[in-house]
């Protein structure tokens, strides 16, 4: 599915000040919640700043940030029919025709030169120059879309559409079998697919060193203003601290859920495992929906019968399996999408989405272009990971599910969530070996399986060393989520307790946040939440404690 390198939101508990030489977010969240009226003056004068920006602009500026905002919305909206499985085969080869000349190095030169406030304008290179990369090999990437909705597997004589497996792995519940469904998936990998994707995956390389940097990690650390190394430290403390719970829990889950030896482990088997449908009696489906519009109301947020929320949760054959949000036109058009498939795993999906949604649909209207769909995406995951962690609140258990007993699944949720991080930390491991420029694309399948296998102490297959690879190093985006979000979450419950989620103050709080798009870094974020810097330590002592 289509990233517009933008998914970034502002995230509760803090007002960010705006600061016109720098734009760095300075107020801290203690003086917030008490001065309504300094939040008003501060909000006044930011429409003012913008007002004043924008008729700084000359009507040729004007005209390609239009266009580009036109590019973006038709790429979103290609996305979520595709997405949605409403279309057979992806198209979006003909949008980047259409805005040919936009998505060029003249359009570079010329935003490069613009008057242009300086921030925006990063983040508007930044855009162009990945969309470049995307335009250069739009026909391939089309080709890989299409042939993985038209691909089947023979499952006991059916053909079954091989977008369906994992959701069919991951309910599965015979070992044996969830390999063999595995193979299915493993051969159309090798044989229709990853050709394809080692193409693309080297020409993006190649496209990154021609526009002068070293290789692909030093071009993306150099326009998105990212440290990979920072990060790299980070989840090795992760690694190292937590190594000895993970190991203890995951023989602990090994035996009592699978009943596999631990060293027999496979990465579909942690799929299964990951469904928790002992748990599914706890999650009905039909309180799902209730139980998040409730939520939201109490904390006097308008989400249930929002003019620019459009819910699809209608099954099809093609539908992707991974829930997704495309906001096709922010903030008046929001698409939030699932495949239902039960329990827990339905009501994660869901919130984290949902927080994604009621982000884009409450953003200021008046926000340039940059600051509704561009920025850091960690901000926007730690803000929709804030209402996914609901499932993990006992008082929200209680209070909208009912469920009183819950030491055995929160302590298995905690698990899984260190599992995640462990895979996502050996992702970011892996990727920056895969894009260092010290390696052919075709020969990075057996650090992919090496890498992951010894983060995760779960045997990973070599045939997915492409596939298991978000556009952009957004492996990146999620870990520095998880920081953010923890932090995030421990104000909150300072502010207001362990069951915020039913305090309109607090809810007041978030769309004050949503309101302002998605301007700042999460590090900006964490500053602003008074933090020192973005770290695990959090997490860490939750194992470690």
């Amino acid at each position: 599915m289509f990233r517009a390198r933008r998914r970034c939101k502002i995230f509760a508990g803090v007002l960010v000040e705006y600061v016109e030489d720098d734009f760095a977010p300075t107020t801290q969240l203690s003086t917030i919640a008490a001065d309504r009226s300094r939040i008003r003056i501060l909000q006044l004068a930011h429409r003012t700043m913008i007002m004043r920006r924008t008729s700084d602009m000359g009507s040729g500026e004007m005209k390609k940030l239009q266009e580009l905002e036109t590019f973006i919305q038709d790429l979103e909206r290609e996305a979520y029919e595709v997405g949605a499985g409403l279309k057979n085969e992806a198209n979006f080869s003909a949008i980047f025709d259409k805005m040919d000349k936009l998505i060029s190095s003249e359009t570079v030169a010329e935003m490069k030169s613009s008057d242009i406030d300086p921030v925006e304008k990063g983040e508007y290179m930044s855009f162009l120059l990945c969309m470049m990369i995307d335009k250069n090999t739009k026909r391939y990437t089309d080709d890989v879309i299409t042939r993985e909705l038209e691909a089947t597997v023979d499952i006991n004589d059916q053909q079954v559409p091989f977008r369906q497996l994992p959701i069919i792995i991951a309910n599965e519940s015979k070992h044996k079998t969830r390999g063999q469904l595995e193979e299915l998936r493993r051969r159309v990998q090798i044989e229709q697919l990853n050709p394809m994707s080692v193409n693309i995956m080297q020409f993006t390389h190649d496209m990154a060193c021609s526009y002068g940097y070293k290789n692909y990690n030093d071009f993306f650390e150099n326009i998105e203003g990212i440290s990979l190394s920072t990060l790299r430290h980070e989840t090795d403390k992760l690694l190292d601290a937590t190594e000895d719970y993970y190991k203890k829990e995951l023989a602990h889950y090994s035996e009592t859920f699978l009943n596999i030896p631990v060293e027999e482990l496979a990465q579909y088997d942690l799929s299964y495992m990951r469904r928790a449908d002992l748990f599914d009696p706890m999650f009905p489906a039909e309180k799902l929906i209730d139980a998040a519009w409730s939520t939201m109301s109490n904390m006097g947020i308008q989400a249930q019968d929002h003019p620019h929320i459009i819910l699809d949760v209608e099954k099809r054959e093609r539908k992707s399996p991974r829930a997704f949000c495309c906001p096709v036109r922010v903030p008046d058009k929001v698409y939030l999408v699932i495949m239902p498939h039960g329990g827990v795993d339905d009501y994660s999906s869901f919130l984290h989405e949902l927080g994604h949604t009621l982000h884009y649909a409450h953003t200021n209207a008046a926000l340039p272009i940059a600051a509704r769909y561009l920025g850091d995406n960690s901000v926007t995951e730690a803000h929709a990971s804030t209402l996914e962690n609901l499932i993990v609140n006992p008082l929200w258990l209680e209070r909208r599910l009912g469920i009183v007993d819950t030491d055995d699944y929160l302590r298995f949720m905690k698990f899984f969530e260190l599992y995640m991080l462990r895979r996502y930390s050996g992702k970011l491991q892996y990727e920056m070996e895969l894009h260092g420029g010290n390696h052919k694309v075709e020969d990075c399948a057996a650090i992919y399986a090496k890498t992951l296998t010894n983060a995760t102490s779960v045997q990973y297959d070599p045939a997915f060393y492409i596939s298991d690879v978000d556009n952009h190093f957004y492996c990146a985006r999620y870990l520095r989520a998880w920081m953010l979000e923890r932090q995030i979450r421990t104000k909150m419950i300072e502010k207001h307790d362990l069951d915020w989620f039913d305090k309109p103050d607090a809810g007041s709080l978030l769309l004050q946040m949503w309101a302002q798009g998605q301007k700042f870094k999460a590090e900006a974020i964490s500053s602003a939440l008074g933090y020192e810097s973005l770290t695990f330590d959090f997490i860490i002592a939750d194992y470690t404690g």
